[in-house]
C-alpha cells in the first residue's frame, strides 16, 4: 500500500475524480440504454400508428369515391325527376285550363 501523503496532489485529485467519473459514467450508460430502448419502442409504435393511419385514409378515399358516385347518380336522377315534375305540372295546368 502507498501512503497517501507521499502522492502528489494531482495524483490524489485524479484518483478521487476517477472514482466519481467512473460511477457517473456507469449511471449515464444505464440511462442511455434505457433511452435507446424506449426510443426503439416508440419508433415501433409510431410505425404501427402510421400503418393504421394509412389504412384509415385508404378506407376514407374509398368512401369518398363511393359518395361522389352516389352524388352523380342522384344528380342525374334529380334532373330526370325535374323533367317529370315539370311535365306533371304542365299536365295539371292543362287539366285546370280545360276544366274552366
Amino acid at each position: 500500500a502507498v501512503a497517501l501523503h507521499t502522492l502528489s496532489p494531482n495524483t490524489l485529485v485524479q484518483g478521487h475524480v476517477y472514482a466519481v467519473l467512473n460511477s457517473q459514467q456507469s449511471q449515464l450508460n444505464a440511462k442511455l440504454q434505457t433511452a435507446q430502448s424506449q426510443n426503439a419502442s416508440l419508433r415501433e409504435r409510431m410505425e404501427e400508428q402510421r400503418r393504421e393511419i394509412e389504412g384509415l385514409v385508404g378506407g376514407l378515399e374509398v368512401v369518398v369515391r363511393d359518395l361522389e358516385g352516389a352524388a352523380r347518380l342522384v344528380g342525374e336522377e334529380g334532373e330526370g325527376l325535374g323533367v317529370q315534375s315539370r311535365e306533371v305540372e304542365g299536365a295539371i295546368g292543362d287539366v285546370r285550363m280545360g276544366g274552366h
